[in-house]
């Protein structure tokens, strides 16, 4: 598991606050950013994310 992983891991279960996911995620570089988010949709898709889970 990648470090961009275990972080959106631990931020989804409420491990870390959010305000330290912002910090993590401002960062790094554009093209990383683009990859987070990326993995993200991704992860979003497999766990048939809803509205509500937005937050």
């Amino acid at each position: 598991m990648d470090e961009s992983t275990v972080v959106l891991n631990a931020l989804a279960q409420g491990l870390r606050p959010l305000g330290q996911g912002v910090e993590w995620f401002e960062a790094l570089s554009s093209e990383e950013q683009s990859e987070v988010l990326r993995d993200l949709g991704g992860h979003c898709i497999q766990a048939r994310a809803t509205v509500e889970d937005g937050p």
